[in-house]
């Protein structure tokens, strides 16, 4: 619940503001920088460590206070690889974190301490305070868990120890950062990677199983898995997880070697935010929000003053309860088991009727009761008056009257709110047919012979009204978006009214905008309430769609030896318009059916369109520039990479390899299976990526 992957177009892109208008909770405090799994070539001047250098800067361009690194900087070369490192960090001046990951702790005999230290200044376990905010770096000391013998494991007991004995010594605190190479695995999704590896974490699992489930104040940020970014759309679990607040908070940091992705973090009196940075840019949709966690003592017991009270009058009695530990005596709460008998407040136990009934004292799950006893004559018994207002108000204010007295009260509506109905009940019988006058809005009980309940339904006016979105652009003739209002208060009646400024631009119908321009132009969308009113601007933006690629209709059959049916002639696909760099392009077909005029379900049959890359005559387009199982069926789908990359970084490309009708090894459909794609097109509105 405290976790909110919140995604919109609203930032800069470069200068690391967040992306949304959610309120900051609290002032700033710092700013860090974390990047995992660099995988450093002994040559300086090689692409993985240019994105390190280049990744530096950008963590100094953006203010960043610190630099965690989750492991992994060296890959198989560990001394050469090591001083590339040493190399690279002597030019800035950020200071820079570092946790080893199984490449950096190696085989065999490891990586000694002192060799680490010498390279980052600190050792395998270690804590940094900074602004009162408190960070944990954990190295692994194994490349694996081999067994359960102390020396052969991930930690020692000793790494253990501390890791307990420091998030012990913080579990009161709002947040705690750690940081570890390893995750855990097997949670639903998180940290999922394509060839299916798992984490590491072997004899250590249930220790970290249990550090999750009981910190739950700590922000783990793992690396390892190299899963990038894009995943996150299809796996919404696979780079943040706390197991619907049954965990920590789990993130991880995909790998800069394999993504040049990483992220910012901005962390404010009462507010986490994790913004993820490709290549130098904010990635919009990965935003997370960290709220908080509150820390509460369990409660030991609670002592009440007495156990039992009996009334003969109807004066008030105190309870008092005594809660252990003393911190949670403000989360005390009381409650009766029958308000016609005593009601409470604070302790104090009023008389209302006779008879028997218990008082419970609660706080967390411990309570305590007290049994109470009411015996009053009759003359004496006061009757409690209960109200229901909803932010209307009473002429008589009385909580409480004698038995066989006249109760009479006017009933005035709240400020923009009308009425809706009134219901009167004494002990516990509807009598508002004759107790309440519509006319003048009065009550009037000429005989009180039980407790009185008044409960006032209203209907609020609108005082605001709310759209959903402020602009939006679109880009055809006959394009529509629906547009929310909502009304505020929550609950409140009227009838919304909408209009367009300019219906040749738009149109707009119970808040459906319907472009009715055939160039681009703009107009402005206001919707009404109660003289409160909202707008949205509509951009037209006109695209003309430019088809490189079409086929009417191809038919072809899966046996058990053929898994594979060209698209066009052979696995070539030649195009009739030539690819160009950096301008997006899109593939989607009419239908998809076998033989039986049935509809190909493209996820289940796991029958789907694919593409291995490539294309003649130049030198390289992205792999898998379709993604597995993509339903492209009546649905556009844009033609990337698996890490949104352009599908060529060259132009005039006019072949594509590999284009074809695959049936997944896994499929369950039956064999021979004919299947017949219709209306194939791949095609380009001109927008550069």
């Amino acid at each position: 619940t405290n976790i909110g992957n919140i995604q919109t177009g609203s930032g800069t892109g470069t200068t690391g503001d967040i992306q949304n208008t959610l309120n900051r909770c609290g002032s700033k405090k710092l700013r860090f920088g974390v990047l995992s799994d660099i995988h450093l070539n002994a040559d300086t001047s090689h692409a993985n460590d240019v994105k390190f250098a280049n990744a530096l800067a950008k963590f100094e361009e953006l203010g960043c206070n610190f630099v965690a690194f989750t492991g992994d900087l060296c890959n198989y070369d560990k001394e050469n690889e090591f001083a590339a490192y040493k190399s690279i960090i002597e030019g800035y001046s950020l200071p820079i974190y570092e946790v080893m990951g199984n490449h950096d702790a190696g085989t065999g005999t490891g990586t000694d301490e002192e060799t680490w230290r010498t390279l980052t200044g600190n050792g395998f376990c270690f804590e940094i305070v900074n602004n009162n905010e408190v960070f944990l770096f954990v190295s692994q000391r194994k490349w694996s868990d081999y067994s359960t013998g102390d020396n052969n494991r991930l930690l020692t007991q000793a790494d253990r120890d501390w890791i307990s004995s420091k998030l012990e010594e913080y579990k009161t605190k709002s947040r705690v950062f750690l940081f570890m190479h390893q995750y855990l695995g097997g949670l639903d999704g998180f940290s999922r990677i394509d060839s299916g590896s798992e984490s590491a974490i072997k004899y250590d699992l249930d220790f970290w199983t249990n550090i999750a489930s009981t910190y739950k104040n700590v922000i783990w940020f793992s690396g390892h898995s190299h899963t990038p970014f894009s995943y996150q759309a299809n796996y919404p679990n696979v780079l943040a997880y706390n197991k619907n607040g049954e965990y920590c908070t789990m993130i991880h940091v995909p790998s800069l070697m394999a993504s040049n992705e990483y992220y910012v973090v901005d962390v404010y009196e009462h507010l986490v935010e994790i913004e993820g940075y490709y290549n130098g840019n904010v990635v919009d949709s990965i935003y997370f929000a960290i709220d908080d966690y509150i820390y509460i003592e369990e409660v030991e017991s609670i002592v009440l003053s007495s156990d039992t009270l009996n009334f003969a009058n109807t004066d008030t009695q105190i309870l008092t309860a005594t809660v252990t530990p003393s911190s949670q005596q403000e989360n005390l709460t009381w409650e009766t088991s029958d308000s016609n008998i005593a009601t409470v407040a604070g302790g104090v136990v009023t008389p209302v009727g006779n008879g028997s009934c218990v008082i419970t004292a609660k706080c967390g799950s411990i309570t305590a009761t007290c049994n109470i006893t009411v015996n009053i004559s009759e003359s004496e018994l006061n009757y409690s008056i209960n109200t229901t207002l909803n932010g209307c108000t009473l002429s008589n204010t009385a909580t409480s009257i004698k038995a066989n007295e006249t109760y009479i009260a006017t009933v005035t509506e709240g400020d923009n709110m009308t009425i809706k109905s009134v219901k009167v009940k004494m002990d516990g019988v509807d009598i508002t047919g004759t107790a309440y006058n519509s006319s003048n809005k009065t009550i009037g009980i000429d005989n009180v012979t039980g407790n009185i309940e008044i409960i006032v339904e209203v209907n609020k006016l609108a005082t605001g009204i709310t759209l959903n979105q402020s602009a939006i652009t679109l880009s055809s003739t006959g394009a529509t978006q629906q547009l929310t209002a909502t009304l505020t208060p929550s609950g409140a009646i009227g009838t919304v009214e909408w209009s367009s400024d300019n219906d040749s631009v738009a149109t707009v119908v119970n808040g459906l905008v319907t472009v009715t321009a055939t160039t681009s132009g703009s107009c402005t969308i206001t919707a009404s309430c109660n003289g409160h009113s909202a707008t949205c601007t509509v951009t037209v933006n006109i695209k003309t769609k430019t088809v490189v690629y079409s086929l009417d209709s191809k038919t072809g059959t899966f046996t058990s030896s053929v898994k594979k049916i060209n698209i066009g002639d052979t696995s070539n696909l030649v195009l009739s318009t030539q690819l160009q760099k950096g301008i997006k392009y899109y593939i989607k077909a009419d239908s998809f059916k076998f033989e039986d005029g049935t509809d190909i379900d493209i996820t289940n049959d796991k029958i789907y369109i694919f593409s291995d890359g490539g294309y003649l005559g130049s030198t390289q387009v992205s792999t898998r520039i379709i993604p597995d199982y993509a339903d492209i069926i009546s649905t556009p789908v844009e033609m990337v990479d698996m890490y949104g990359n352009p599908i060529t970084d060259d132009n005039n490309i006019d072949t594509l390899k590999g284009f074809i009708i695959k049936l997944s090894s896994s499929s369950t459909v039956s064999l021979p299976a004919t299947v017949i794609l219709s209306g194939l097109e791949i095609y380009t509105y001109g927008e550069s990526i």
